[in-house]
């Protein structure tokens, strides 16, 4: 099962967010083994790259394309620095990953969110 499965569970609104650092840093640790507290802003981003460029690989003009515009979107409509700006874009990306939690393919199985992660959404 893909051991990132838990930033498209996020992105795909089957956790509730709270603060998006935070949050991302909880998922982080969750499935590195890290504690928060030694886990850097660096860490979280290069988690979340590495599945920008799985992303891209699979469609990569329409990937590239939406990813730059996102974060040109999240910085210039909504005022955020330029990290919490590719964070927000890789979230994006991710929400409409053709993913699903009974896929075949082990790269795109995510499962059932879990509870000891983050809260779960009602609809859960």
């Amino acid at each position: 099962m893909n051991h990132r499965r838990h930033f498209y569970l996020y992105a795909k609104e089957h956790y509730q967010k709270g603060d998006l650092w935070e949050d991302l840093w909880r998922l982080g640790a969750h499935f590195s083994g890290v504690p928060q507290s030694r886990s850097s802003l660096m860490t979280i981003l290069s988690d979340l790259m590495e599945e920008v460029v799985f992303e891209v690989y699979k469609n990569p003009r329409y990937v590239i394309h939406r990813f730059h515009g996102r974060i040109r979107t999240e910085i210039t409509a909504y005022g955020a620095d330029y990290d919490t700006g590719y964070a927000r874009a890789v979230l994006m990306l991710l929400s409409m990953s053709p993913t699903g939690r009974d896929e075949l393919d082990e790269r795109f199985r995510l499962g059932d969110p879990d509870p000891n992660v983050l809260p779960l959404w009602e609809n859960n």
